[in-house]
């Protein structure tokens, strides 16, 4: 049997990279226009199952 080839080790200290710093508002982009008000909120389990929220005064 053939001896494994030795892998090439990093330094997992050399090689880190700063995350850039998170920006909220592209973060929530998703969520639509900036003041528009939120009119249902579906959530959505792994069972298959969702609760319906619909806040009040809509």
């Amino acid at each position: 049997m053939l001896p494994a080839p030795e892998l090439p080790t990093i330094d997992s200290a050399a090689t880190e990279v700063a995350a850039p710093a998170p920006n909220p508002a592209a973060a929530l982009s998703f969520l639509g226009e900036p003041g528009k008000a939120i009119r249902r909120i579906v959530i959505f389990y792994r069972d298959g199952s969702f609760s319906d929220y619909v806040p009040e005064g809509y």
